[in-house]
């Protein structure tokens, strides 16, 4: 048994959560204090235009997003259960088909978005004053989103090996840069929101760079050959269906902002689109200590799994959900108290400090109870239920919020849209225990290399 797997199945799991957590902890908190400061720059250097210009990007950037988390996810599940197993040929050749599928639709995806990309940022809710921003930064993104596909779901291989310090450099390096390049572009060059946009491409570059080190480079967890990469049907089933939950999160997170930003030109003002992006960071700020205790959770949980350790796997399940319902309870007191102080960091604008201050209290109503379905959706995709993993992922954004998002504002005008995250999310948890409650206390022991029944009936 390698060093990092012993330990993995048999050190206490408090300070096994701990020692994976706190690395991804970090390294998500470094990403987030990236984001937020591109949101200072962009709004205290460009102005409150930019700041809705980048608000309309975000869903082309987080379909691309979607997709590499969803085959990172997915095929790091796979190799953290094949671990447990001592199934080393298995992971040898999930990695393998992680990178062909990785390339082979993350290219063509780009190009077609670059090709379309004006109307995109049309549709997406862009007005003609934002538009000039919007393409501005997007064009420019959208060309390192390639190298976010390989940072991102790389990152998550990464943590599958147990090698949570080097996931979390990877994340820090391309944050700093950002950090370091962004001032420079803006304030010493006087690149304006392009700026921003190159300091983002060169940080993404860089941290695919230490990522693919990392996974193919000196130290590397497994001996890869030319025949790993070759599509193996079974195994892209399978990975591809497990990380489906992570793509329709956060597929259904872009259409649910492009759903909001037009409703918001409707209802309100550009200023309400401004207001809003600015929120959507600070909710990166919440949920980035959650997500990184999560990616401390999952491959712990995984190999378990798969070594038949049920546990052990409810055991981190269940201190992770104590952790993350904290960690959710103290933001929701944060967002509630201070949400001027919060938004006056960003910008001095008067009407988007008024706009924003009531739509973020009404946001984060239901606050404390998104740290419990983070980690059962979570839970799902370690131990490889693709089913529950999949309908958890579409039952807040697909089931409930678009639809309330379309529908409550016809009665309650833009208090009904603000409205709907709040009912959104109560409505979610409940249903998400019931399904969490009935599987957890059935878990069984995995069949070595078994393909999620889920999977089998594709």
């Amino acid at each position: 048994m390698r060093p990092q797997e012993k330990q993995f199945l048999e050190e206490p799991i408090p300070r096994l959560l701990w020692k994976q957590s706190l690395p991804a902890v970090v390294g998500m908190f470094v990403i987030t204090l990236y984001n937020l400061a591109d949101t200072i720059f962009v709004g205290r250097g460009v102005g409150t235009l930019a700041l809705a210009g980048v608000a309309v990007s975000l869903p082309l950037i987080m379909i691309v997003g979607a997709f590499a988390q969803s085959v990172g996810l997915g095929f790091a599940s796979i190799i953290s259960r094949s671990l447990g197993e001592k199934n080393y040929r298995r992971a040898q050749e999930a990695l393998g088909n992680y990178v062909s599928v990785s390339v082979s639709v993350s290219v063509p995806l780009i190009i077609l978005i670059l090709i379309w990309l004006r109307p995109l940022l049309v549709i997406f809710g862009a007005t003609p004053d934002i538009l000039l921003f919007a393409y501005e930064y997007a064009w420019i993104v959208m060309l390192g989103t390639i190298f976010f596909v390989v940072a991102s779901g790389g990152n998550a291989i990464v943590r599958a090996f147990g090698d949570a310090k080097r996931a979390m450099i990877g994340m820090v390096i391309g944050a700093v840069i950002n950090l370091i390049l962004d001032p420079i572009f803006v304030f010493w060059f006087h690149w304006g929101i392009a700026g921003v946009a190159w300091a983002t491409f060169i940080s993404w570059f860089i941290g695919s760079i230490y990522v693919g080190w990392c996974i193919f480079g000196r130290g590397r967890h497994l001996e890869m050959k030319i025949a790993d990469f070759k599509f193996k049907p079974a195994l892209l089933k399978e990975g591809l269906y497990i990380g489906a939950s992570a793509f329709a999160r956060q597929a259904s997170s872009s259409v649910m902002m492009v759903v909001l930003n037009i409703s918001l030109v409707r209802y309100a003002t550009e200023i309400a689109i401004a207001a809003f992006g600015i929120i959507l960071r600070l909710t990166m700020l919440v949920f980035m200590p959650i997500f990184g205790v999560l990616q401390g959770m999952q491959p712990i949980a995984g190999m378990n799994y798969g070594a038949g350790n049920l546990a052990r796997v409810k055991e981190v399940t269940r201190l992770t959900i104590k952790v993350s319902t904290i960690i959710s309870v103290v933001a929701f007191v944060i967002m509630i108290l201070f949400p001027t102080q919060l938004l006056g960091i960003f910008s001095s604008d008067p009407e988007l400090l008024s706009a924003g201050k009531n739509l973020m209290r009404v946001f984060v109503l239901a606050y404390p109870l998104l740290g419990f379905q983070l980690v059962a959706g979570a839970f799902y995709q370690a131990i490889g239920s693709a089913g529950e993993a999949l309908f958890l992922s579409t039952l807040r954004q697909v089931i409930f919020l678009i639809p309330l998002m379309l529908i409550l504002p016809l009665f309650f005008g833009l208090n009904g849209l603000y409205a709907s995250f709040p009912v959104t999310d109560i409505l979610a948890t409940a249903i998400t225990y019931f399904v969490f409650k009935r599987s957890f206390s059935r878990l069984h022991k995995p069949m070595p290399a078994e393909v999620p029944k889920s999977v089998e009936m594709i």
